[in-house]
């Protein structure tokens, strides 16, 4: 009697040490929670939901993570029948499992069975404890985390995590990762050949690769299915049909597409992403037009033109339909460079956008005349002299005319008006960010491209034209329904954007430039500006439609010039057939006005309102905010006064010398011989001239010929001190325009004390 009274209150006494033991489990962390960063696979998609790529955690394996009703009743009954039986009955260890093992293990001399229960399994992969060596001080530790896990979880938790996290080989964790690459097939689909099948994988991972050798995957899913049969959870017949299934396995692939796009994404990976992320992409256009960028490329390859780079937006949301960075991602040698987000200089590019700001400010009107004639601009490095791409020159012209044909000196003589800061903060606005400098930095070299962008955002802001003005992030990942976007922020007024646009979609504008046909004349209404930046290093398209836009660069990464390959040709060809394989895909409606613009007829020799008396008339918009042109008297206007009628910025047709201007500093090289230097002269002549007459310090030293707006230059011969140039115009022998400068010529020592000295040319 005594002998079981004592027994009893050591039995009494160890109850209360394991009450208060499993009362103590819970001071300690769950360690389920304890991860110490994200541990599953992130799958990207396209907006379809089909696979862009799949990245695995820092710790690399594929993982996908399901709640524990998503998984098959057949993939359960395998896993407990094989890896626990009594996992619902016990507290993380099993004493009779132990017992058995240790039994097992004593009669072959080594250690053959680890009695380790799923809680213990999931220990082990939770905590880092694999692998290693069977130890008693591991096993122990394998016992106290599951103990741990066993306080803090409910069974149901403990078995979807670790069929979420078992390691079923080819860097695969959990049976859901392990179903689509095996099997390709949901984890919840899965029959019961299937199921024991993937439940004896992670016994030996590596031993059980079926992609090596499926026959020691098959004969261990026979022994799991006999198992299933003896405790019930399948008929004779069911695992005889069983054991007969075919294993067809899935080709063992690693899916890569929009792979430009893809990086840039894993760039910006937060600290813990979410497992699926879907992008706005579209996969079916993606790989379309990566063929076209792909075959433009080699097309022109003889030209000196190796790479191309494009993206697709929807209008008006900016989501990001297709990204393509280089002509073949996969080139070992440059494809990885991504010509979506690299820096160039845009050519001509930005200039609808100072149009659109000197609409806002009330300079210009689409039918305002801008003389195209040849300027010197004094900026803080010597002088400015822009030229035509085409270095010819058309007198005045009409702005629309100017923009549509992207002539280069209107566009300089109307920014000198708006004013390079106003200007830079336009471009920032409309999301330029990497033109970061001040504006003496650029000067006038920004108006033809002479800082950087990026395609992506050049695009972007592009599609602020189409959008009343208003400027917006682009979209990459599909917004969440319910969720607003950032709100726009207005840039130009609706009125401005609409005239820009008017004019880009403009074919008949666009002739001077381009000529009667070209890529950019589309079968549909399509707004579109090229650009060609200097030594045709790089070149540009950007156009769209009412419910696309489309971005193309193209050039050479290590910046080598092109064999004059321009917008219109190189980046011009890519874009024609993108916008193309658009068109058949969504309607494209016609760019409806504005509420702020009005339209008028105009006189398109002065740029003013048609008048009774003048031969000409176009209809043409006008912002609503700002007054309209007077009227056109054509009769009482002289011909010097058609074309000149924006006296606000500037501009004039004058007949005058251009370089070199009054008050200049030059100094010669000594080391040079006199005889191989000259300073060149140029002049502006108009159309009353024939023939132009060059004198220095009153020394006739040339004549020529000239006709129209032309732009004549002279060599001059070495002079020392100070100078005094002449040009005049004659007409039949006549003089009718005359122009003259004097400026200061020095030798080298001497010029370099000088203020603002220039080398002469050689």
């Amino acid at each position: 009697m005594k002998f079981f009274k004592i027994l009893s209150i050591l039995a009494a006494g160890l109850a209360l040490l394991a009450g208060l033991g499993w009362l103590a489990l819970g001071l300690w962390p769950n360690p389920l929670t304890d991860t110490g960063g994200w541990d599953w696979t992130v799958r990207v998609t396209d907006r379809e939901g089909r696979l862009l790529k799949e990245f695995l955690p820092p710790r690399p394996a594929r993982r996908e993570d399901r709640p524990l009703s998503d998984f098959s009743p057949n993939l359960i009954a395998a896993v407990l029948t094989t890896e626990d039986k009594r996992f619902y009955r016990h507290v993380g260890v099993d004493p009779l499992a132990m017992l058995r093992a240790a039994w097992l293990n004593l009669r072959r001399g080594r250690i053959v069975s680890g009695a380790s229960t799923i809680t213990m399994q999931l220990a082990r992969l939770n905590r880092g404890l694999t692998p290693g060596p069977r130890t008693l001080s591991r096993k122990l530790r394998e016992v106290w985390w599951a103990l741990l896990i066993e306080r803090h979880n409910d069974k149901d938790t403990i078995l979807a995590e670790y069929l979420n996290q078992a390691p079923c080989g080819n860097l695969t964790e959990g049976f859901p990762a392990a179903a689509g690459l095996y099997l390709g097939k949901s984890v919840g689909d899965l029959s019961a050949g299937e199921a024991a099948f993937l439940a004896g994988l992670p016994a030996s991972p590596g031993a059980l690769n079926p992609y090596k050798d499926p026959r020691p995957a098959l004969a261990r899913r026979s022994s799991i299915l006999k198992k299933m049969e003896g405790r019930g959870f399948l008929s004779n017949d069911e695992a005889t049909r069983a054991r007969a299934e075919p294993l067809d396995l899935g080709r063992l692939k690693n899916t890569f597409n929009a792979p430009h796009l893809v990086s840039y994404l894993r760039s910006r990976f937060s600290p813990a992403p979410p497992p699926v992320i879907t992008t706005t992409l579209d996969l079916d256009l993606q790989k379309k037009v990566e063929e076209l960028v792909a075959v433009t490329a080699e097309a022109y390859r003889e030209q000196g033109l190796s790479q191309a780079a494009l993206v697709v937006l929807s209008l008006p949301e900016r989501q990001v339909l297709a990204w393509v960075g280089s002509a073949d991602f996969f080139d070992a040698k440059e494809g990885q460079n991504d010509g979506v987000m690299a820096l160039r200089q845009p050519g001509s590019a930005l200039k609808p956008f100072i149009y659109a700001l000197a609409f806002d400010q009330g300079l210009i009107t689409p039918a305002t005349l801008i003389a195209d004639q040849a300027a010197d601009y004094r900026v803080a490095r010597g002088s400015f002299s822009p030229a035509n791409y085409s270095r010819d020159f058309h007198g005045p012209v009409s702005a629309r005319l100017a923009l549509a044909s992207s002539l280069n000196l209107p566009a300089v003589k109307l920014a000198t008006a708006a004013g390079l800061n106003n200007i830079l903060a336009r471009f920032r606005d409309l999301g330029l960010e990497s033109l970061s400098r001040e504006a003496d930095y650029y000067g006038l070299g920004l108006v033809l491209g002479g800082g950087e962008v990026n395609l992506l955002s050049l695009t972007t802001a592009y599609a602020a034209l189409s959008d009343g003005g208003r400027w917006r992030p682009p979209i990459l990942i599909q917004p969440q329904p319910g969720l607003a976007g950032p709100p726009p922020r207005p840039v130009f007024s609706p009125g401005a954007a609409f005239l820009v646009t008017d004019i880009l979609a403009d074919r008949q504008a666009r002739v001077t430039g381009f000529g009667e046909r070209s890529v950019l004349d589309t079968p549909y209404p399509a707004a579109v500006k090229t650009g060609t930046s200097k030594n045709f290093r790089d070149n540009w398209c950007v156009g769209y439609t009412g419910s696309y836009i489309i971005g193309v660069w193209a050039g050479n990464f290590e910046a080598s010039p092109m064999d004059r390959v321009s917008g219109v040709t190189g980046a011009g060809a890519v874009w024609r057939r993108v916008a193309d394989l658009l068109a058949q895909k969504r309607a494209t409606p016609p760019f409806k006005p504005a509420r702020e613009v009005a339209a008028a007829l105009t006189c398109p020799e002065s740029g003013l309102l048609a008048g009774p008396h003048c031969p000409n008339r176009k209809r043409e918009f006008f912002l609503s905010a700002w007054p309209r042109p007077s009227v056109c008297d054509h009769r009482s206007l002289s011909p010097d006064d058609l074309g000149v009628t924006v006296p606000v910025v500037g501009l004039s047709r004058d007949f005058s010398l251009t370089r070199p201007l009054s008050g200049e500093i030059y100094a010669w090289d000594p080391g040079i011989a006199p005889q191989l230097q000259r300073l060149k002269a140029q002049a502006q002549s108009v159309p009353e001239v024939d023939e132009l007459v060059w004198s220095l310090n009153g020394r006739e030293i040339k004549r020529q010929k000239v006709t129209g707006y032309a732009r004549a230059g002279c060599l001059l011969p070495p002079v020392q001190g100070r100078a005094v140039l002449e040009v005049r115009g004659l007409s039949q022998g006549r003089e009718r325009r005359q122009s003259r400068v004097s400026f200061m010529v020095y030798f080298a020592e001497e010029g370099e004390k000088k203020l603002g000295h220039k080398e002469a040319s050689q």
